[in-house]
């Protein structure tokens, strides 16, 4: 995994001057995505293990998506009415 460079005082300053500013617009727009986003990528930059545990979260929910999605089950009358592969001469 990439790992960043440890931030500079002036660095940490700003990002998290940043992420308060980013919260406050959350708490009045909860639903917006991209807010959130931005929120949570300098998070990830003031502690490099959250990082690892949202990828770990979202891997387990695509996981879990795929286990309970099926495909659509065929029906032998399905099949049937499928055209033939070889034409009748």
């Amino acid at each position: 995994m990439y790992r960043t460079p440890a931030l500079q005082g002036w660095q940490r300053t700003n990002v998290v001057a940043a992420a308060n500013c980013l919260r406050e617009q959350i708490s009045r727009m909860p639903e917006d995505q991209k807010l959130r986003g931005a929120y949570e990528g300098l998070l990830d930059l003031l502690d490099p293990s959250l990082l690892l545990l949202r990828k770990q979260r979202e891997q387990k929910e695509m996981a879990d998506a795929a286990r309970h999605a099926r495909p659509p089950s065929r029906t032998s009358a399905g099949r049937r009415s499928a055209a033939p592969l070889i034409a009748a001469k």
